[in-house]
């Protein structure tokens, strides 16, 4: 069967954000923990092997809607960070809402971003409820940079190199003050008002349906239903007590350590209760969801990033490139969909034409693949991984089936903790060290110089969107001819 044949058919995706792999039990998760995230995978297929392009949210939601890796549009930042000419660059570039929408779906999400997140929905969840959008889409992409707030963050965040660090911490928390921040989770709603609100809008929309719904609760700080915060649920953690607490001294912001110390008032065992309490109350949500989705609609489930929860001195939070804030789960449902494990990586840029195939839509140029395409082919997925960090540090990763390698494009500290996580050049043995906890870089040079040239070659396989635009319409992405 190809997609042509499933056409028609209802596409929920669902965003469950900072889910680490090590909180879904079919991965590396306890038994029991997900029990709907791995039914999906038990009927359909999941790819073991799935990485995130890049650790923050705006640009890693970006790269699913668009299928493009954030080094191709542009756009790495996330938040109050992202200038006028990162989200100027995404001008033109199709997104997925929009070729589900000129192919005749109804489309609508729940979602707070906003911003370009909202482009190709008929519907979307702002912070004060559900809109109907329609047509007006072009209309509320520039609200945000037209608006004095905005051209003064876009002022303040082209100009950061040059900025004393502190006076930019000081205008981005005026910043934040006065019109709020897209990284506040105080304006998330839990799982069970997404929930409720997805219901909704799927009772409203008119068949062929997109419905895109984002889970928040993962995401620090966590405030999880009691009843799902229990010992049973977290997996075993190789946990220093010493280095934690070293770690934790380290940190120079003082908001920062502030944060952090809040969420560790009842030690690190109760934080990690927390985090792991909230994985089962997303997926017990979802069940509830799914209840109202037909059995032939196509629904996946991914991350946009995992979540460093203590590892490398990073805590709650998911700046680094290591397998904690990278390694996502990705997992397919659908009539057509089946098959063994398959080999190779996958990326959150593969979501973008993997749903289009499945459904019989032409998709743009795009650096994703097809993922279900290839298994039907029998064909082997990426050989390599591929991520980078712009938030926080600025560095580039890749993932190959033995090693990761990462390198520091400037000596900066994190602007989050004020120190530096990690070295210039980073190598893991990943056989022999999955904590990643050993640096070789330096006992092993001649794979520390093969991987270098292996994201060499990757960087030129991408091409930033300040060399080459892309010309495709939304006239020519239009349904495929059915056979």
């Amino acid at each position: 069967m190809t997609g042509d044949d499933y056409a028609d058919r209802d596409v929920v995706v669902v965003v469950i954000d900072a889910l680490r792999t090590d909180g879904v039990g079919h991965l590396d998760g306890v038994s029991g923990v997900t029990p709907t995230i791995d039914a999906l995978a038990a009927s359909g297929v999941t790819f073991p092997s799935a990485y995130s392009c890049i650790n923050t949210t705006d640009p890693s939601l970006t790269t699913m809607e668009t299928g493009l890796f954030p080094r191709t549009t542009g756009l790495v930042h996330h938040g109050q960070q992202v200038t006028e000419r990162e989200a100027a660059g995404l001008s033109g570039v199709p997104v997925l809402a929009e070729c589900l929408r000129s192919a005749g779906y109804d489309t609508a999400a729940v979602d707070w971003l906003g911003r370009w997140h909202q482009r190709g929905f008929d519907a979307y969840t702002g912070r004060d409820g559900i809109h109907d959008y329609g047509a007006h889409d072009d209309d509320r992409d520039g609200a945000d940079a037209e608006s004095l707030a905005g051209r003064v963050a876009d002022a303040v965040n082209d100009h950061r190199d040059v900025l004393p660090d502190t006076l930019f911490r000081l205008l981005r928390a005026s910043y934040r003050r006065v019109v709020g921040s897209p990284g506040d989770k105080d304006a998330v709603e839990d799982a069970e008002t997404t929930t409720d609100r997805a219901i909704d809008l799927l009772d409203r929309m008119d068949r062929p349906r997109y419905l895109f719904v984002h889970y928040w609760d993962v995401h620090a700080p966590y405030d999880t239903p009691q009843e799902f915060a229990c010992d049973a649920l977290v997996p075993e953690l190789s946990v220093d007590e010493a280095q934690v607490r070293a770690d934790l001294d380290r940190i120079e912001n003082d908001d920062r350590r502030r944060y952090v110390e809040e969420i560790l008032e009842d030690g690190l065992s109760a934080a990690l209760r927390q985090y792991y309490g909230a994985v089962s109350y997303v997926d017990a949500e979802l069940a509830r969801l799914l209840e109202h989705v037909p059995d032939d609609a196509y629904v996946l489930v991914v991350a946009d990033h995992g979540e460093s929860l203590f590892e490398h001195g990073i805590f709650f939070e998911h700046h680094g490139l290591y397998e904690v804030n990278t390694h996502v789960p990705f997992v397919v449902d659908g009539p057509d969909v089946s098959g063994d494990t398959p080999s190779g990586f996958a990326q959150l840029c593969d979501l973008m034409p993997t749903v289009l195939g499945r459904v019989g839509v032409d998709h743009p140029p795009v650096d994703g693949i097809d993922l279900c395409e290839r298994l039907e082919a029998g064909l082997p997925l990426r050989d390599v991984a591929f991520a980078e960090e712009a938030q926080t540090q600025r560095r580039q990763m890749i993932r190959t089936s033995n090693y990761r390698y990462i390198r520091a494009l400037d000596d900066s500290p994190c602007s989050y903790c004020g120190v530096r996580h990690g070295d210039e050049t980073e190598l893991y043995d990943l056989a022999a060290d999955p904590n990643e906890r050993a640096n070789v870089a330096r006992e092993h040079p001649d794979e520390t110089a093969r991987h270098h040239d292996r994201l060499q070659t990757v960087l030129e396989e991408t091409t930033p969107v300040e060399r080459v635009r892309i010309s495709q319409t939304l006239d020519r992405v239009a349904r495929s001819p059915r056979l």
